[in-house]
């Protein structure tokens, strides 16, 4: 069928450029070819046949017994999708064969005059011998070139063809070289011949090795191209080749070489391997090749030696520990044996690590594993340079031992459960009812998957219960304990923990509208706004209930109508639960229904009864009378009397942190489980919190209150003030109580009874797409002088299979206009304006306002961000990473303000501004402070306008290269300044990238009076060159001497890969260097910058008259326009 066939050209189109084919073949613009590769398509469809282009794919010795092209592994149907694409190339003739036989003479000239023109030298041709015609022997002297195939012209006579593509100097270069050579040539040696081999088969072409980038280019060009494809360069592009000879084993590394392992070992890429048939010599100088350039002798220096467990089990059980969630947590990326982790990004998955000795050698292993970066520049996996706690006398080799033994031993069972539980939530007789809306899952009897807008509600009589806000039905129901908080891998989630009571729940709504006429009119479900049936305005919590109000979506005549729904559940006894629903808004001749008897009973003889009807009667569905109907959730089962003990908590000592020059740095005494994730304070009493309040959340899902109760100047003490929320991610006080920014949408928490703890929450803002994948945050909390609020969103380009309703606003920083809040809880809420300020961005997770009201943004390296940056926020402009479903796919990228190197940094986070006035940061004034979690230090900003445009630098804040705790940050992800002018920053320890517990800190910085060090205060360009001004006047007797100072320019071009090198680095001499009059101020003069490039400038030459080292010495300066 003609529809078919169209699908399955495009879908050829597709395999055409995702499976490799453009690292040897060009069509019209796309892909590259070469000396060695094979050629260009863009019009093979007008002399091959599809089915001789189907042929071709599946057996090209039985078309040509010399071909090169490697067997590239196709299903039947992929290669006839393939050949199909391949034959509409250029095929605007629709090719037909004769039907007429040629004739004898005809047939007997033709091969005269092939053998005459001597085309069997080349090519192999039935019946023609190839000693037909004579070579000229190039190795004579009196070789005239004019007289050669590198002749301008051909010449038919002599039947010598020509090459017009040869550019004059390539013809020199032949020309030159033949001349150069008398006699025979010299046999490669080997190595040589392996390194032809190499380049022959065009591996570097599709391969990354060393400074080779293989077909990065052309991924990075075909994931902008092609919708299909968008996003997903990385599974275009194969594995590096770097110290591939020191990776494999001999026989593992020739299986590799000619594509001939068993399967794939990263099923996920699209890019495929092809099978190639060596000679038994070529594959030979190959691998001597490949091990002679890269292998490692295994008594080399610095080779690290196995330190075997000893006990012959005692590796399972360490390995058991260091590979799962709470030692080196290699399943949070890995593959192991039959269990894969999920929602892990394609530039951090990794290969299956079960039984890897039977590919990779140890002592390769144990370098990969204390460094993958100094292989493979760029690799996202952390450096194991830390050894977990309490494991083999917290001997990192020995670690790394066991680890290597567990893996590579057949008895190894990797964790069936890699999770580690967080949090488990039980709620006690006579305590308050508590709620969770974090992502749950969902067992297989119960729909499977993940419910990501949840509600989950824990009563004090045992009864526990699960529903889902996208599609507003019940889908759990258990009884016992409430709820645990797990990880697994990089995600977080719920589980109910409780005994199911049914099962049978399914995403189908619970709510229905149905015609009152006729009485048999079908049932309306709630339709989809924004991937849910409804909103949910507002809930509230006292001692024994909690309140929900929601509106619910319906089309009537096909018109948007909302049903307003007030919702009571309270515990009845000690073995029932109540809902309470009152509809309002219901359209005339509609009566609500909600469905109630359509699941299984498992334990504890449940039953659904309608409170006021005749409970013998079983319906499916409830009728809603006089606006409201009362459910009954009854079971015989009674709670059993316990005392849980409440777990002990790990308090953190007030350390002192010295890592930041001119701070004194303590560490706050307070629980160690906590994982700060915005930092705020009140500036006037509010019911619940005292003026002067710290306030923090927790990527756990609190709002924690921090108090300091023996009045030395140090919070000690925690106060709960929210729990069980998705991910907060920022909090600023407002009105009488606090706003939060967590995953679904921007709550407002209130405390009423001013005990300390939240019981209103209105929900104000929400509506962008929102999923159960953990990319999903909804980040910062700002607010501008209009009283204007600002949260960034989680992007999703990396998720190919995201449906376009999950996917609104996502990547996109939101501004956010108030409205009044209702008076009373039965009020309704007048949603917030929403509006899409930047779009484009990759993960936004720090945004800052300066004191001109102008706000920034921070953003992680990764695929198109060759830098972390820090953006200045316009209204409508894109920032470079298109997101899933982006509908300007046209506009321009606007560059970061400054871009700042990586891996210098590798994950810069929070972000803030130090105040523009004051005496405390007196030396740092209006700079910016950034929250650099990988590698553990604070990165300090200054921005210059230059032509209507910000540009500036990054310098280093605190000391680098110190390990996480002790004098240090443990991990910082984000930071504010006090109103007595201390900084605050809070840290994190996350599992899911560095394994251990997850854990956290928040560390004060006070400011000394006095700076203890000089250096780098601002650099800033000047129309000459750069001035860098110091943090005090400085004295070094080289100071005007232009060797002190060094300047090196780069830029990055993104080509595809997930992490993008250098390019076009030059360095720039300084001809002049002048001290200015302040004394502290120094001119220097260049030429030749070059806009759009960063700049490294360093006065490491300083020598100062008191010999200490400047800190910082170094900035990194983003040059957008010369002033």
């Amino acid at each position: 069928k003609s529809k078919d066939r169209k699908a399955d050209t495009r879908q050829g189109q597709i395999l055409f450029r995702s499976i490799g084919c453009l690292a040897c073949h060009t069509v019209s613009n796309e892909g590259h070819s070469g000396p060695f590769g094979g050629g260009d398509l863009s019009k093979v469809g007008s002399k091959r046949t599809e089915s001789w282009l189907f042929t071709w794919l599946k057996s090209p010795q039985s078309l040509n017994a010399d071909h090169r092209m490697p067997l590239v592994k196709l299903s039947e149907i992929e290669r006839s999708q393939l050949a199909l694409f391949l034959s509409d190339l250029g095929d605007d003739n629709p090719k037909t064969q004769s039907s007429s036989q040629p004739l004898q003479e005809q047939v007997r000239a033709g091969k005269k005059l092939i053998e005459a023109a001597g085309c069997a030298v080349c090519h192999r041709i039935p019946g023609v011998s190839t000693k037909a015609r004579q070579l000229a022997d190039l190795s004579k002297s009196d070789w005239d070139s004019s007289r050669s195939c590198l002749g301008v012209r051909p010449d038919p006579k002599a039947f010598r063809p020509a090459y017009p593509q040869l550019k004059p100097a390539e013809r020199e270069a032949i020309e030159k070289f033949i001349k150069s050579r008398e006699g025979q040539l010299t046999k490669h040696n080997p190595l040589d011949q392996g390194r032809l081999v190499l380049e022959q088969n065009n591996c570097l072409k599709c391969h990354e090795r060393n400074h080779t980038k293989g077909i990065v280019e052309i991924a990075g060009s075909m994931s902008v191209t092609d919708p299909s494809i968008q996003g997903q360069s990385e599974a275009l592009i194969p594995p590096a080749l770097n110290a591939i000879g020191d990776k494999l084993l001999d026989k593992a590394l020739a299986e590799a070489v000619s594509g001939e392992q068993p399967k794939p070992r990263l099923p996920w890429l699209k890019v495929r391997m092809p099978k190639f048939k060596h000679s038994k010599e070529d594959k030979a100088a190959l691998l001597h090749y490949l091990i002679s350039q890269d292998r490692v002798p295994d008594n080399a220096p610095s080779t690290s030696t196995p330190k075997p467990s000893g006990q012959k089990t005692d590796h399972l059980v360490a390995g058991y520990t260091l590979i799962g969630a709470k030692g080196f947590s290699c399943v949070a990326c890995h593959r192991v044996g039959s269990f894969e982790p999920r929602n892990v990004a394609l530039g951090t998955r990794g290969s299956d690590l079960l039984m890897l000795g039977q590919r990779m050698r140890q002592s390769y292993y144990l370098r990969w594993t204390r460094s993958p970066q100094r292989i493979v520049p760029g690799m996202e996996m952390p450096s194991l340079r830390k050894a977990v706690p309490d494991v083999l006398g917290e001997d990192l080799l020995a670690q790394l031992t066991a680890t290597w033994e567990a893996l590579n031993d057949p008895r190894f069972t990797a964790p069936t459960s890699p999770s580690a539980v967080e949090q488990l939530l039980v709620v006690r007789p006579g305590e308050p009812t508590r709620v969770v809306r974090d992502v749950f899952t969902s067992s297989k009897e119960n729909g499977g998957g993940y419910i990501a807008r949840a509600l989950a509600i824990g009563l004090n009589n045992g009864h526990n219960m699960l529903f889902d806000l996208d599609n507003f039905t019940l889908r759990n129901w258990t009884f016992g304990d409430f709820a645990r908080q797990r990880t697994e891998g990089k995600s977080w989630y719920w589980d109910l923990a409780g005994v199911p009571i049914m099962q049978g729940f399914t995403s189908e709504s619970d709510f229905a509208l149905q015609a009152v006429e006729p009485s048999n009119s079908p049932l309306l479900a709630p339709i989809k706004e924004n991937n849910s049936g409804g909103r949910l305005n507002s809930y509230q919590v006292d001692q024994k209930s909690i309140k929900i109000h929601y509106d619910l979506h319906f089309k009537i005549d096909n018109k948007n109508q909302s049903v307003h729904v007030r919702e009571q559940i309270t515990p009845e006894g000690s073995s029932a639960w109540k809902r309470t629903i009152a509809v309002s808004d219901v359209p005339d001749g509609y009566q609500m229904r909600i469905a109630i008897n359509r699941r299984t009973a498992l334990v504890g003889n449940p039953r659904i009864e309608v409170i006021g009807e005749d409970s013998t009667r079983k319906s499916e569905y409830a009728q809603v009378k006089n606006g409201a109907v009362q459910l009954l959730y009854r079971t015989d089962l009674t709670r059993p009397k316990f005392n849980l003990p409440d777990q002990p908590e790990i308090i953190t000592e007030d350390e002192s942190v010295t890592s930041v020059p001119g701070y004194t740095g303590t560490r706050l005494p307070l629980p160690a489980s906590i994982m700060p994730t915005a930092l705020t304070w009140t500036k006037q009493d509010r019911p619940g919190i005292p003026k002067g309040t710290l306030i923090f959340t927790s990527l756990k899902g609190h709002v924690f209150l921090a108090i300091d109760t023996d009045n030395d100047g140090l919070e000690d003490t925690l106060k709960l003030f929210e729990e069980g929320l998705a991910a907060p991610y920022g909090v600023l006080p407002y009105k009488n109580g606090l706003l939060v920014a967590h995953k679904p949408e921007l709550i407002y928490l209130e405390d009423t009874n001013a005990d300390g703890r939240a019981d209103k929450r209105h929900v104000v803002a929400t509506g962008w797409g929102y999923s159960d994948n953990y990319h999903d945050w909804t980040t910062s909390l700002i607010q501008d002088s209009q009283d204007r609020f600002y949260i960034g969103l989680g992007s999703d380009y990396a998720q190919p299979k995201r449906p376009k309703e999950t996917s609104r606003w996502r990547g996109a920083v939101l501004r956010i206009t108030p409205s009044s809040l209702p008076e009373n809880p039965t009020a309704k809420l007048t949603p917030w304006k929403i509006e899409p300020v930047g779009q484009a961005f990759r993960y936004p997770t720090g945004l800052a306002i300066n004191q001109e009201d102008e706000i920034f943004v921070t953003d992680n390296q990764g695929v198109q961000n060759t830098f972390n940056e820090l953006n200045h926020l316009v209204e409508g402009r894109h920032y470079g990473v298109p997101s899933r479903h982006e509908t300007n796919t046209t506009a321009n990228a606007t560059p970061p303000a400054v871009q700042v190197p990586h891996p210098w940094t590798r994950s810069v986070n929070g972000v803030f501004f130090l105040p523009p006035s004051g005496k405390e940061h007196s030396a740092f004034r209006g700079h910016g402070i950034g929250c650099e979690y990988d590698t553990r230090f604070l990165v300090r900003f200054t921005l210059q306008k230059v032509k209507g445009e910000y540009q500036g630098a990054a310098y280093y804040f605190s000391h680098p290269n110190a390990e996480a705790g002790g004098n240090n940050f443990r991990g910082p992800l984000c930071g504010a300044v006090s109103p007595q002018g201390n900084l605050y920053i809070g840290s994190i320890h996350d599992s899911g990238w560095l394994g251990g517990q997850n854990t956290g800190a928040i560390v004060r910085l006070s400011p000394r009076e006095k700076l203890s060090n000089n250096g780098i205060r601002e650099v800033r360009a000047t129309p000459k060159g750069f001035e860098i001004e110091f943090l005090m006047p400085i004295v070094a007797e080289n100071i005007n001497s232009p060797a002190s100072y060094d300047i090196s320019g780069y830029t990055r071009s993104w080509k595809g890969g997930y992490a993008t090198p250098d390019s076009s680095r030059h360095k720039l001499t300084v001809q002049k260097a002048t001290r200015l009059p302040d004394g502290r101020t120094v001119s220097l003069e260049v030429k030749d910058r070059r806009e759009g490039f960063v700049y490294e400038i360093s006065c490491g030459g300083l020598s100062q008259a008191n010999d200490r080292p400047l800190f910082p010495n170094t900035a990194h300066y983003t040059l957008h326009k010369i002033p």
